[in-house]
């Protein structure tokens, strides 16, 4: 029978890791009705065929199922409907954790700030479990305070290695704001930040107070960051396909997808995952790239962002990209565009914004259209700007779009929203977020058929 560590410790969670890299069982995270972190039996096993057996199908490309057991099950955030278990390896976790080392400054200590729930708070574990050491924990509510008072005891104990730890944007932002955290993560060699978009405003001014930050791209089916700004491990290919969709392959690319149930792990074959014939495993992304000529690559967005308005695909990363780099100075701290239904235009963008200069652009909503046309087409400049106190996150700290395209029905329809209930994304549920009134950008003759020449 599977056995559940509740609230394990950073040492608990790195027994249980370790026998997982051993193949004694297989570790499974939580998230997909599994409520904590729990060791199932090899025995629990349900794989058969693998990609790049004989048996599977293909023509050098196979879709992607499981044969060995994994070592670690992670769940997806979800942030497209159902969280999906991720299967990886020990080989994997492993290619991971080496690539990281070389990558930085050696084999160092970690200081846990994110949960090991998800992929990159379990990542900080198996790193730590390759240096001989146990992360210092420094898990819980985050606030720049406590961060400053645990840094100060994670050095004060006679730190010697080089120091490291994971962070999503969202506490970056809140470290900078406090003198004395910044102070204190000055003293790191190496701050990955991942997760969520980092804002260039963000990294510059966290680069100019001293921080070392390290930009990660990666994900669940890629066991964590695989691409650290903007430049791929060495084992790691990074190709564009046909379609702006994002492909990487290498040893770090998990087995594909599971089925967790409560006595039993079964692959779940997934074309998004295939294997040449060399064993070879390639994940193709829902995110939208570029490379530039030097090999960089830079995320554009994501095909199930992408919504039309008046016939105009509108790509929100792309827009909250311009918008916050104008906004930043003007005390705007995060934005996020996402559609609202619209009966005439189909579909038109509602901006969130969170900060302490929000309050301003509720009277300033026409000035606002004028300053961006120049940036941005007319389809892209969002016809409401709602200011909030939060922007729906979920997972470690990735925008919930979903829960935040709720939020903004409600805000611009109010009781009306109900209507629109059946145009929702699936999965999407109330946002419990204070908020204020929405603000037309927009004035009541919209142009936008001339401006596009249409």
């Amino acid at each position: 029978m599977p056995t559940a560590f509740p609230s394990p410790t950073p040492a608990e969670a790195s027994r249980v890791f370790a026998d997982a890299l051993a193949g004694r069982h297989i570790a499974v995270l939580p998230g997909g009705g599994v409520k904590h972190l729990t060791a199932y039996p090899l025995s629990s096993w349900r794989g058969a065929g693998s990609a790049g057996s004989a048996d599977s199908p293909g023509n050098g490309a196979t879709e992607g199922a499981v044969s060995a057991p994994p070592a670690l099950v992670v769940f997806t955030s979800g942030s497209t409907g159902r969280p999906k278990g991720v299967a990886l390896s020990a080989e994997a976790l492993q290619a991971s954790a080496a690539a990281t080392e070389d990558a930085l400054s050696g084999p160092g200590r970690w200081f846990l700030c994110l949960a090991p729930d998800h992929i990159a708070g379990a990542q900080v574990i198996f790193r730590s479990l390759r240096s001989g050491t146990v992360p210092f924990d420094g898990r819980g509510h985050f606030t720049a305070e406590r961060f400053a008072d645990q840094a100060e005891e994670f050095f004060g104990a006679g730190q010697s290695e080089p120091a490291y730890a994971s962070l999503v944007p969202t506490q970056l932002t809140r470290i900078l704001r406090d003198p004395r955290a910044t102070g204190q993560a000055a003293r790191f060699d190496a701050l990955l930040v991942g997760g969520a978009s980092l804002h260039p405003h963000t990294a510059q001014a966290a680069r100019q107070a001293g921080l070392r930050i390290v930009r990660t791209y990666g994900m669940s089916e890629t066991g964590g960051g695989c691409v650290y700004d903007g430049r791929a491990f060495p084992q790691v290919d990074v190709r564009i396909e046909d379609d702006g969709r994002v492909a990487l392959s290498g040893p770090v690319v998990a087995d594909g997808y599971v089925e967790v149930e409560p006595d039993s792990i079964t692959p779940k074959p997934d074309p998004s995952f295939t294997a040449d014939i060399s064993g070879r495993r390639t994940f193709l992304t829902s995110d939208m790239g570029r490379l530039d000529s030097a090999g960089v690559l830079s995320i554009t967005g994501r095909v199930d962002d992408v919504f039309q308005s008046g016939g105009t695909n509108v790509s929100p990363l792309a827009v909250e990209a311009v918008l916050l780099s104008e906004l930043a100075d003007d005390g705007i701290d995060e934005v996020l565009l996402v559609p609202v239904e619209d009966r005439e235009w189909g579909q038109l963008g509602a901006l969130l914004v969170r900060g302490p200069g929000a309050e301003y652009y509720r009277n300033s909503a026409v000035s606002l259209k004028t300053r961006f046309r120049h940036l941005l087409g007319p389809a892209e400049i969002p016809r409401w700007v709602l200011p909030v106190d939060a922007i729906p996150a979920k997972g470690i700290g990735k925008p919930d779009r979903a829960a935040a395209r709720v939020l903004a029905e409600r805000m611009v329809y109010g009781d009306a929203a109900r209507a629109l209930a059946e145009v929702r994304p699936a999965g999407a549920e109330e946002a419990d977020l204070t908020e204020s009134a929405p603000v037309m950008i927009q004035d009541s003759t919209d142009t936008r058929t001339d401006e596009r020449g249409e």
